[in-house]
């Protein structure tokens, strides 16, 4: 008799701690929500689409919680055509109303259009900010015949905003 309701007490054990970590791996799942998108033009004709996303956790949140997202800096020919995109990713941490700080960053980069490089790229935490620079290069024949910089940072306020 005390096999059995061992046996049955295991099973139960098991059915308890598989059905918990179902429902913490459910909430920990992570969405990405359009934060917002500005337009800036440039006297040459091209512009830059900049992008801020977050991406939401369905966890429950403190006053103390984490806090990811990116800023998109995609630059576009006079054509509307992409050319290269350089987008910075930080997490912050945020204490409610109080103030955020960013504990990581790190960029990455897309080039779409054969003619531009990437020269060099490199993140940075400052503060509540995740700060990201790149230079890019434009190449005709070998020739180099443009280089662009962009500095791209991605912000936290004490409210878990980013901008």
């Amino acid at each position: 008799m005390k096999k059995i309701v061992a046996f049955l007490m295991t099973l139960c054990l098991m059915f308890y701690s598989f059905s918990a970590f179902a429902a913490e791996t459910a909430e920990s799942k992570t969405t990405e929500q359009l934060v917002s998108q500005t337009t800036e033009y440039y006297e040459d004709g091209t512009y830059a689409v900049i992008t801020v996303t977050e991406e939401v956790s369905k966890s429950t949140r403190g006053t103390v919680y984490s806090k990811a997202g990116s800023k998109d800096y995609v630059r576009r020919g006079t054509s509307g055509e992409e050319l290269y995109r350089f987008t910075v990713h930080g997490t912050f941490t945020v204490t409610t109303g109080v103030h955020a700080m960013c504990t990581t960053s790190s960029y990455s980069v897309n080039i779409s259009d054969n003619a531009w490089s990437n020269k060099s790229a490199s993140t940075y935490e400052h503060s509540n900010q995740a700060v990201g620079n790149a230079t890019f290069t434009k190449k005709i024949l070998f020739v180099t015949t443009d280089t662009r910089d962009c500095q791209v940072i991605l912000s936290c306020d004490a409210n878990g905003q980013l901008s």
